[in-house]
Order: C-alpha cells, then structure tokens, then sequence
C-alpha cells in the first residue's frame, strides 16, 4: 500500500477530522453493537474519549505516517464491527475516566509501539472505577518503579502490578503485515461469512528467520497491492464461497458461518511463536511484575497476553518458577492472566484465567474482584465492591411475649466507609 499523502488526508480523510458523522453511528449498525453490549449511549461516550485521544491534528500525523496509521485508519473506513469494537471501548474508557488521564497517557496511544500496554491499563482502572473501587495511583513500591495501583476491600489492600506482554521480533513483523493488510481489505465484510487471509507456505517458511523477514518486508508494499486488488474482486463477485488465490503471496478464503451475523475477517499470514517460547516469556514478565509488589498488602500480578490458548501450560511452568524461587513470590497472592479469544459473534473479548499462589487459598471476594476485572467496559449498574464480612452495628434487646414489637432508627449521612 502507497503511503497516505497530505493531499488524500485533505481529500479522503476530511482533513483529519473523523468526528463528523463517524460511520459506525449509522442506526443499520446499532442491533449488533448492543449484543456486544456496546449501547448507543456507549458509542456517544467513546465518540468523546476518542476524540480527545484522537483529534484532526493529531490524526494529520499519524495519517502520513504508515507505522501508526493503523491506529485511527478504522475511524474513517468502515469495516467489520468487531474491527472498531476495541476502539469504542478504549474510548469509552477513556471518557469514563476524565482528566484522570494525563496528556503523557493519550500521548502514548499515539504510538503503537505503546498502546496496547496503556488501552489494557485504562480498561483495568475504568473498570474499577465503575465498579465504585477507589483506587491509589502507583503506591510506593520496593524499588524504582512503584506498581499500578493500591485498593482496599475486604477489610484488606490489594497491591496491583498490570504487565502486558510485549511482541517478540517475528510477532511485531506479523502486527505490521496484519496492519498494512487490514487497511486495504476493509470492504472484506458481509454477513454470515469468515474471511480468512492466508499467506503461502513459502512466505510462512521465510517468516522463520530475521534474514527471511527483512527480506519480506521490502515486498510487502507489492503484496499488499495485489491482496487490495484480489479484495476487490472478492466484493465485485457479491462474496461468494470460495479461495482466492493472491499471485504467489497467498490467497483469500472466504466460508460461511451462519453464526457470524456481520461477518468476520481473520490473519493467517505469519506463524505464530510455538506455546513453549510463548509460555516463557510470559513467566518472565511475571517475575518482572511480582518483583515490584511490596511487602505490604496483598500483592496481584495482571498479566495482558493477548490471544492464547495454553493456560495450563503457564500455570504449570509458574508453579515450577514458585518452588524453585519461593521468596520471589512471597509478596504475590495470585496472578491474573488476561486473554482474547473471539466470541460467538465474531468478536474478541477477553477471559481471565487466576492462579493462586501456593500460600494463598483464594476468598470469595477476590472471585468477584476478578470478575469485575474481566468485562470489556461493564457498563452495568454500579455495584459496591464485594465483602463477605458483617458489620457489627449493636444490640437489640426487648420483652420477649408473643407480638411485642421493636422499633428502632439508624441515623447517619447514608453513606458506605470503606475499610
């Protein structure tokens, strides 16, 4: 794909400015955006936090520049609902937490480079604040870098240290292709159908080696050419069931998937790292988090791994790590590990997988806490935070004869104290 010139930003991109009439406010789209349980209401309020993260100035920039451009590119063109889903709940989040977010914060989010780590920070602190928790901003620690965040409830504080899992070399290749791609296959969707973009076994086998990568990426921009014009046959051919063959890049699998009412579109393109490799590194981030747990309180390590599938895999090797160093993770209560998976609409959301250290036996509250920190932007009803503990108020005492009756009233100003 071409890079994006000033001109087309002017002409094609309404000057940076994808506020007005944004596409995905289209009533059409409303139905399938309430099962995702983003409401209009939802949409109203991510329209306001994105465009305080994205305003035209800012999208000017990034427009031109081909590494970010993938970031705001969805605002514009429409596409797959469950492609501008993460978006709105980013921007949801963000409006729900106000200034509570520095210009340092929307700033990062102008990088890709930065901005899952900080959407998967502000979905966690959006989260909690609608669930009603307050929250400490990074408490003192045990060494330089203090942790995320500081909560009581339960009658306990809670230590959270929130890690997201950096791309390794080959995945950061594939995140390019996969954006350079998505830019120009976006009228890839229709309803009840799954497209499916693969790579050839000669690309993937190439993908295999940093040499064959940086031979790749100089002809990336002509594979991407030929997959937009394979893209828009496709679409001329009214989607039909079939493989579309992409010169030797690959080829488009178009199927159908009665579930998926507005359609999917899925990468294939370059191989994932193998579970093992994927397992370790995400241990080693682990250890990075629980190190910067302090002793007081209880710790919890958030880990982000995106999409996943070999938990178990990980919990074995972590118990493994706690036996062989057990004063690393005496500060840790348990660990939080955040996946994506897609669900049966054909959209990502994420599951939350616990792992109770071996000195921690989990309580009921914590359960709770952990579902709280598993929806997507909850949106529900404000709920108070859990606790499984009576409070003591006093003692009643009155004549004991059938139908005697006792009043009493409960003054104060109607409010909960925290613990």
């Amino acid at each position: 794909m071409s890079r994006i010139t000033p001109e087309q930003v002017k002409t094609k991109f309404n000057n940076g400015d994808w506020t007005h009439d944004p596409w995905f406010l289209a009533p059409q789209h409303e139905t399938l955006f309430e099962r995702a349980n983003l409401p209009r209401s939802k949409i109203l309020s991510a329209v306001d936090g994105l465009a305080r993260v994205y305003p035209p100035e800012v999208c000017r920039e990034l427009l031109v520049a081909p590494h970010h451009a993938w970031l705001i590119h969805i605002l514009f063109q429409p596409c797959i609902l469950a492609g501008i889903v993460p978006r709105l709940r980013l921007g949801h989040d963000v409006a729900t937490l106000g200034r509570s977010v520095d210009d340092g914060t929307l700033k990062r989010l102008h990088n890709r480079s930065h901005y899952d780590a900080v959407a998967f920070e502000l979905a966690v602190w959006a989260n909690l604040k609608r669930n009603l928790y307050v929250l400490e901003r990074e408490p003192r620690g045990p060494g330089k870098s203090n942790p995320d965040f500081a909560l009581c409830f339960d009658h306990r504080r809670y230590i959270l240290e929130l890690k997201d899992l950096d791309l390794a070399e080959q995945e950061f290749f594939a995140s390019e292709v996969n954006d350079l791609m998505q830019q120009v296959v976006s009228n890839l969707w229709h309803a009840h159908r799954l497209f499916k973009i693969r790579s050839s076994p000669e690309f993937q086998k190439r993908c295999g080696s940093p040499e064959g990568r940086k031979a790749l990426a100089s002809q990336l921009p002509e594979m991407v050419v030929a997959f937009a014009k394979k893209a828009a046959e496709v679409e001329q051919l009214g989607f039909q069931i079939g493989q579309y063959p992409v010169d030797s890049y690959g080829m488009i699998d178009v199927k159908e998937d009665m579930e998926l009412e507005q359609g999917a579109l899925e990468w294939d393109l370059v191989p994932p790292l193998t579970a093992r490799k994927r397992v370790m590194r995400s241990i080693s981030v682990i250890k990075k988090a629980v190190g910067q747990l302090p002793a007081s309180g209880l710790g919890v390590g958030l880990i982000n791994v995106g999409r996943f599938r070999k938990i178990e895999l990980l919990r074995e090797e972590l118990m493994i790590a706690q036996r062989e160093r057990p004063l690393k993770f005496q500060n840790c209560a348990f660990v939080v590990v955040r996946t994506l998976a897609r669900s049966e609409k054909g959209i990502e959301k994420p599951f939350l997988d616990v792992i109770p250290m071996s000195h921690h036996r989990m309580s009921r509250a914590e359960m709770d806490f952990v579902k709280v920190l598993e929806a997507p932007n909850s949106g529900e009803e404000p709920q108070m935070p859990p606790s499984s503990r009576l409070v003591h108020l006093g003692r009643i005492q009155g004549p004991a004869q059938a139908g005697s009756s006792i009043q009493f009233t409960l003054t104060g100003p109607g409010r909960i104290i925290r613990p």
